[in-house]
């Protein structure tokens, strides 16, 4: 089934007949380029799944300017899926590269930034996968997906506190908090757990 159709091709070939910037119309012209050759669901998993990543990354850049959300959500659906397979399948290392390369072109894409942030929880990169949380929250808009990376932030940060008094780290506990009162200043448990750790150490 072609993801693209006629109707995006019109929408392109607007913006390629109309007075703009040349940055937007090399753009314009590469998703008219993308446009021309319809690639299909099936042609873009194995695009992926023959590691012509950069391929795909082209086409997923250039379908950022087509108003046409399903077609969004249906590139960003084969490439997490295919994350799913390679952390799946051990190489942790690859997942990472492939989803910062994503978050190059689609900076803003909530739920690749919530991949990376498991996959950094997966390693125990606490520190590295609450800010990769915060990030993907500045992001989100609707009520259910704040929820939801709220939840996840709390569950991490508990996990991470854990993990530093485990390791007796009272330094690390003070810049975790630090950090996390400065960024939810209004939030008391943080200023209760700062304030805790500061006791510990001596760090008024």
């Amino acid at each position: 089934r072609p993801l693209l159709g006629p109707t995006i091709t019109r929408y392109i070939d607007s913006l390629l007949n109309n007075g703009m910037d040349s940055s937007l119309t090399n753009s314009a012209h590469l998703a008219q380029a993308q446009i021309n050759v319809h690639p299909s669901t099936d042609e873009l998993r194995t695009w992926i799944h023959h590691g012509e990543y950069e391929r795909f990354f082209e086409f997923h850049e250039s379908i950022r300017f087509v108003d046409n959300d399903a077609l969004m959500n249906e590139s960003k659906g084969i490439f997490l899926d295919h994350i799913d397979e390679i952390i799946a399948s051990e190489q942790a290392p690859k997942a990472d590269k492939l989803l910062k390369r994503f978050l190059q072109i689609d900076t803003n894409n909530i739920d690749a930034q919530l991949a990376l942030a498991e996959l950094y929880q997966n390693q125990k990169k606490f520190d590295a996968a609450i800010k990769k949380l915060y990030s993907a929250r500045s992001y989100a808009h609707r009520a259910t997906e704040l929820e939801k990376i709220t939840i996840k932030i709390r569950s991490f940060i508990g996990q991470y506190d854990e993990q530093l008094h485990a390791l007796k780290d009272n330094h690390k506990l003070l810049e975790l908090y630090q950090m996390l009162t400065s960024v939810e200043p209004d939030y008391a448990p943080y200023s209760m757990k700062l304030a805790e750790v500061q006791v510990v150490i001596g760090d008024y």
